[in-house]
């Protein structure tokens, strides 16, 4: 079997992964439609693309797995998905000092400045 090759059935856990991916894109769409960020859409794109392919062709992961010398791919996977989770926090975490810098901007506004 190649390892390009889709499987034949899928198992409950596939079905929910699918679940989760399409609920994924829809995700991604409305945010989009809301705000017009792209990153919005980018990121619901990316998080279903992963998720299908772990359905439909997760042969890939025991490729990935090889060129980084690990042996099973429920770790290569693993690995992967802890690493997109960094990328998140990290793309999040300046965002979320904008907002309490922005609350901070309010409060004080609202106040009034002393003078």
């Amino acid at each position: 079997m190649s390892w390009l090759e889709p499987r034949a059935s899928i198992e409950p856990i596939g079905l929910l992964l699918i679940v989760l991916a399409v609920r994924s894109i829809v995700w991604g769409f409305d945010r989009y439609r809301r705000r017009f960020v792209k990153a919005d859409l980018l990121v619901g794109l990316g998080v279903a693309g992963g998720l299908l392919t772990i359905v439909f062709v997760p042969m890939i992961y025991d490729r990935v797995g090889s060129l980084l010398d690990l042996q099973q791919r429920v770790v290569t996977i693993s690995v992967l998905s802890n690493v997109a989770l960094l990328v998140g926090v990290l793309y999040l975490l300046p965002k979320v000092h904008i907002c309490k810098g922005s609350e901070i901007l309010a409060r004080h506004l609202q106040e009034g400045v002393p003078e």
